[in-house]
């Protein structure tokens, strides 16, 4: 005890004495204490209590969405609760107004964007085609929606989620209308033959296409290519395209063969592509997209973009496997 001062203790038996004399007062201070910490516990466990109850809520709550629908070639909207409760009184609003595109005087409207709805359940969902994507932009020149969704749950609570629908992001998509696959395969070597030189595409304000066409004279002649590799050319009776098809049209306005190589681009305006696409279909109805292509002797994307240009006075009937083209007219 040598190493404790005795003022050290002097002034331990005075902090004991007073704790001896007050002690009612030491016993309102504990139990003020232990009082506050139960209070700040209790506090506490209320607001982790109300954490999870939002949670939960925030888990079950519905979640009403309005999404992409892509059925090539078409494209739509759909509204869908991907909740795990119903929701009550929805309402869309977005600008511009989302409707069909379709080319038709008296479509309808499209209810469940135009009226509330006022039940949707859990993983329903309402959806509409609008059309293809120039009928869109036709209607809608910028291809975005904005908008909001407006909603409540069972409990009355309200939600609003933001909508934007960007239809841009399906700009440049191709569409086949194949269903086989080795037919998608001989598409895309018909595109990939275009693109290594049968079709060049040249700037001209018409918005056509040039493609090289060579001539030569009759079957069993060489051509002046032909006597410099000494193999015989023997084309087709006419003149033939890059794609293999002929053109029966006289080049020169003289129904005179011509018997020289000719290697310049002979373009085609697209009004010209359209005429010839329109009166085949005319003359031999029910024909398929590839009889188009081997009668013409038009590249197979070339006729599409006719045959969808001419949507107003072609159509095609049928099924995909034995449907075909017609004219509307007949």
């Amino acid at each position: 005890m040598k190493f404790w001062p005795k003022a050290l203790f002097a002034r331990l038996g005075t902090v004991i004495d007073w704790l001896e004399t007050h002690q009612g007062l030491c016993m309102v201070l504990l139990t003020a204490a232990l009082a506050w910490s139960a209070f700040v516990s209790c506090h506490l466990s209320a607001k982790n209590i109300q954490a999870m109850k939002d949670m939960e809520i925030e888990r079950t709550r519905p979640m009403v969405v309005l999404e992409y629908l892509q059925e090539m070639p078409l494209y739509g909207v759909r509204l869908r609760n991907a909740g795990l409760t119903a929701a009550r009184d929805v309402i869309v609003h977005t600008v511009p107004g989302i409707e069909l595109c379709f080319d038709d005087p008296e479509k309808p409207p499209i209810r469940f964007l135009k009226e509330k709805i006022d039940f949707l359940p859990p993983n329903a969902s309402c959806q509409a085609m609008l059309g293809t994507m120039p009928q869109i932009q036709r209607i809608n020149k910028t291809l975005v929606y904005r908008g909001t969704i407006q909603y409540a749950d069972a409990m009355g609570r309200q939600y609003t989620e933001e909508v934007v629908l960007d239809y841009t992001l399906f700009g440049g998509t191709w569409y086949s209308g194949k269903t086989h696959i080795h037919e998608i395969v001989e598409e895309l070597e018909n595109m990939q033959g275009a693109i290594n030189g049968n079709l060049h595409p040249q700037g001209s304000n018409d918005g056509g296409f040039s493609a090289t066409i060579s001539f030569s004279r009759k079957g069993g002649e060489k051509t002046e290519a032909g006597k410099a590799s000494g193999k015989e050319e023997n084309p087709p009776h006419g003149p033939t395209n890059g794609a293999g098809g002929m053109i029966n049209e006289p080049i020169n306005g003289k129904e005179e063969p011509i018997t020289e190589p000719i290697h310049e681009p002979v373009k085609f305006g697209k009004e010209s592509i359209h005429a010839r696409v329109l009166e085949h279909v005319r003359q031999h109805p029910g024909e398929k997209r590839g009889d188009i292509v081997e009668a013409l002797g038009i590249p197979l994307s070339t006729v599409g973009s006719a045959l969808k240009a001419l949507g107003e006075r072609v159509e095609y009937r049928g099924s995909k496997r034995t449907g075909g083209y017609y004219a509307k007219d007949e």
